[in-house]
């Protein structure tokens, strides 16, 4: 049904193609590009919930000594619906303020060409793989916006995880 259809809009979020991990895999070492891996801590609370949408939610009664107390959400929390669509499209909106295009072909990889250098980020949900010729700098400009740490370096002969996928 239509209605359905608009609800899927609100609260769907795409997540990358592992062909397009791949890709980008096999594309590195080609151009000597340096591949590290980062991971948005509390990535859902960095975004706001769109100002349609108005959420209570009862807290703990421990945390405030049995007293009927009722917060209103500004920020999406884990396990709403919209959380993860929200935290989408606020990040999608912070790496194209950083020079990021978003490919046409995969939603989930930005590209970044400025001053004669070249790199690509894959983001899968909160998990980052930042691969090019200089992804400590925009690793660097992505943590002045999220709360960003670096989960690791794929190297050559190393194996790594990202997302549910052995890399080596």
């Amino acid at each position: 049904s239509r209605e359905r259809e608009l609800e899927d809009d609100l609260t769907f979020a795409s997540t990358p193609l592992l062909l397009s991990l791949k890709v980008l895999l096999l594309l590195a070492p080609q151009k000597g590009y340096k591949i590290i891996f980062g991971d948005v801590s509390t990535a859902f609370l960095h975004a706001e919930l769109k100002s349609s949408d108005v959420i209570h939610v009862r807290p703990p009664k421990e945390y405030y000594g049995g007293m009927d107390i009722v917060w209103e959400l500004l920020r999406p929390l884990y396990g709403l619906r919209t959380s993860l669509k929200d935290w989408q499209d606020y990040f999608a909106e912070v790496l194209r303020m950083l020079g990021g295009r978003r490919l046409k072909s995969e939603p989930n990889v930005y590209v970044f060409d400025y001053g004669g250098k070249k790199n690509y980020v894959m983001v899968y949900v909160d998990d980052l793989v930042i691969l090019g010729d200089s992804p400590d700098e925009l690793f660097a400009e992505i943590a002045k916006k999220v709360l960003l740490k670096r989960t690791g370096e794929l190297k050559d002969g190393e194996t790594t995880k990202f997302p549910g996928r052995r890399l080596r």
